[in-house]
């Protein structure tokens, strides 16, 4: 075997090592919410666009593999729609600070229905 492609299977070995140690909660837990029971607003939501963001990157590297255009299909538009709540949970936790009691008073609510349809429409 060419060295050039066992340093490639070397890598990608790793990289499937990472992804199913960061996978690993999931597959413990019976459902997808146990996993922010005890947790904030925002990390709930950053919980599940994250869940979110990996059924749509798993489902865009499936039409990559079998050669389907990507341009086309609809999975643009949800990793779109992903990144744009990236981007909103990003704006919150800039206006959330612990440390100041007032500000948590005036802190974003977030969106726990549209988090929960986002993750219940990819599952």
């Amino acid at each position: 075997m060419n060295s050039e492609y066992s340093h490639l299977f070397e890598r990608l070995n790793e990289q499937l090592n990472q992804v199913e140690e960061i996978l690993q909660p999931l597959k413990d837990s019976e459902s997808i919410f146990d996993l922010v029971e005890e947790k904030d607003d925002l990390e709930q939501a950053k919980q599940y666009v994250s869940l979110s963001y990996a059924i749509n990157s798993a489902l865009y590297s499936y039409y990559k593999l079998h050669g389907a255009s990507t341009n086309e299909a609809s999975i643009m538009s949800e990793l779109q729609r992903v990144k744009q709540y990236v981007g909103k949970i990003k704006h919150a936790e800039k206006q959330v600070q612990p440390n100041s009691e007032e500000k948590n008073d005036q802190r974003p609510k977030v969106a726990k229905e549209a988090a929960s349809r986002i993750i219940k429409h990819h599952t």
